[in-house]
């Protein structure tokens, strides 16, 4: 920022001394004064510029934090979703291997549904005590 600075102003002197011999010294002044105003508002401008870019980095950074945490919490979620999925297929898995009775079911129309017979049936459901028998709502194994 200093060197920027000391440029221009080598510069302003320097346009000032090869316009030494053409012009008054008022117009010298003059020109300075002018110049000195112009390396002012340059310098105002750097200076702002300078301020938006620290800002725009604080906000950077602190996008950087807010993603790193969004990233976690995804992260998070996945391994959750995951866990639920496997859950999901052990029950379902889990379920395939029950059925439960319903009206006007027979242990052979169940085991026709589901390719055993009957005696397979009964022998996955040692409780059942009379095959004839079935109660609905009763649930019975089929694997």
């Amino acid at each position: 920022m200093k060197q920027k600075k000391s440029i221009i102003l080598v510069a302003s002197l320097m346009s000032s001394l090869v316009l030494t011999g053409c012009a008054s010294n008022d117009e010298l002044i003059g020109q300075q004064k002018q110049h000195a105003e112009q390396i002012n508002t340059l310098e105002s401008t750097v200076s702002t510029l300078e301020s938006r870019v620290t800002t725009l980095e604080n906000e950077l950074q602190a996008q950087k934090e807010i993603d790193k945490d969004i990233y976690q919490e995804v992260n998070k979620l996945n391994t959750e979703q995951g866990k639920l999925k496997q859950q999901a297929q052990q029950q379902v898995e889990q379920a395939d291997k029950f059925y439960t009775i319903k009206q006007d079911d027979t242990l052979y129309s169940i085991s026709v549904e589901f390719g055993l017979t009957v005696d397979e049936l009964l022998q996955l459901n040692p409780k059942i005590e009379n095959p004839r028998r079935l109660l609905i709502g009763q649930i019975i194994n089929i694997k």
